[in-house]
């Protein structure tokens, strides 16, 4: 079983990588549908969004934007580890979305 919070080091950071709780969970699915589309943060990196790294962290919006993609893919990878649950429910909510459904497909 993976700890419920993890530590990585990046650019001389070092991240805290959280397990989110199902409270959180049900926060950014309500953010999901009022968020505008920062192509960015929904392609950067696969699998998974900048803002989801965020959410998983204790990263900044300004930490992050002074990453390099390939650091950023090294605390993604441990935030997927760490949030396996989210993120398997990430991909069942993006077989369910149609096409034109108030819910955005996710990246």
């Amino acid at each position: 079983m993976t700890p419920a919070t993890q530590k990585v080091e990046v650019a001389g950071i070092s991240v805290t990588v959280n397990e989110i709780t199902v409270n959180q969970i049900r926060g950014w699915l309500a953010s999901v549908e009022s968020t505008e589309t920062d192509v960015v943060d929904k392609l950067l990196i696969e699998h998974i969004t900048l803002s989801d790294i965020v959410l998983c962290t204790d990263l900044t919006d300004k930490q992050i934007s002074k990453l390099k993609p390939s650091e950023l893919q090294t605390v993604a990878d441990k935030c997927t580890e760490v949030n396996q649950h989210f993120f398997f429910l990430r991909e069942r909510i993006q077989l369910v979305v149609a096409p034109g459904a108030s819910v955005q497909p996710l990246p």
